[in-house]
């Protein structure tokens, strides 16, 4: 008896979904749209599974989806709260709810945001003097940058007519800003009639600059004693604000606050009685 020596060889076979809803680019586009609408994605992909079936048990909507069995309960339950899905038979298995559904519950959020817009519209009166009651909140505002600094010298003169600046400045505290500025914005200051009370440390520089008084240009200048440790900040305070800028570091800040620029101006102003006049050696 011949035996046949020849080995068999023996394949397993393996059936794959091709209509696994998650792999064709028109649920693919949907799926994008129901995420926009507010779904996540495995919600849109169980709700699209189930929308290709009558009714589906969980372990099939988990293996159309592509979703694993734990996590589709879990998806199901929010779908229900969200009322695009139903239980049947004892909650074994679940419904899609009609697509119409969605458009529905958009036009009832449209309805309700409209609603709420209008009862805000009618309360805004009110929300704005509760606003205005609480102004005297501190506002701090950081500019950076040597256009940050100019933008919170342009502040200062955006004062009213009449206005007084009291400022604590020195010339090392304009570093870094270009000759010429600093002229411009006398000028401008003089031209709004925004008045200067400033505070300089004592120098042979400052005593030339500010010993020829020109009435016109609105100002009025003190001297630290000469063993003032040097700075490199100007400090300026205007109206219900405060304006600090450093040229080392390059950036300004504004506070708003009237009880805290009431506080400052008094200290301001007992430091400028007990600093010493410039001796004005010529009066235009």
């Amino acid at each position: 008896m011949r035996l046949d020596n020849k080995k068999k060889c023996c394949y397993s076979t393996t059936t794959v979904n091709t209509n696994n809803m998650s792999t064709t680019p028109t649920n693919k586009l949907l799926v994008t749209n129901l995420i926009e609408f507010g779904l996540s994605d495995k919600e849109a992909r169980i709700y699209l599974s189930l929308l290709e079936s009558d009714t589906s048990m969980v372990q099939e909507i988990a293996k159309n989806a592509g979703v694993n069995r734990s996590s589709t309960y879990v998806v199901l339950e929010s779908l229900k709260r969200k009322g695009l899905v139903f239980s049947t038979e004892g909650k074994q298995k679940y419904v899609a709810a009609s697509p119409e559904t969605i458009l529905q519950q958009i036009e009832d959020a449209s309805t309700k945001t409209k609603a709420i817009k209008e009862k805000i519209s009618g309360i805004l009166p009110d929300l704005k003097a509760l606003h205005k009651e609480t102004k005297h909140k501190p506002s701090v505002r950081v500019f950076e940058g040597k256009e940050g600094m100019k933008a919170v010298y342009e502040n200062v003169l955006s004062s009213k007519k009449g206005t007084l600046i009291r400022a604590f400045s020195q010339p090392k505290a304009w570093d870094g800003i270009e000759d010429g500025y600093f002229t411009y914005l006398k000028e401008k200051r003089v031209e709004q009639g925004i008045t200067l009370k400033a505070i300089y440390p004592e120098s042979t520089k400052a005593m030339e600059d500010f010993s020829i008084i020109d009435k016109r240009k609105l100002a009025e200048f003190r001297f630290l004693p000469k063993k003032t440790k040097e700075f490199s900040s100007d400090f300026r305070i205007y109206g219900d604000k405060i304006a600090l800028t450093s040229s080392k570091d390059q950036f300004g800040i504004i506070i708003e606050n009237k009880e805290i620029a009431e506080a400052v101006k008094f200290i301001f102003d007992l430091a400028w009685e007990n600093t010493e006049k410039v001796k004005v050696t010529k009066i235009l």
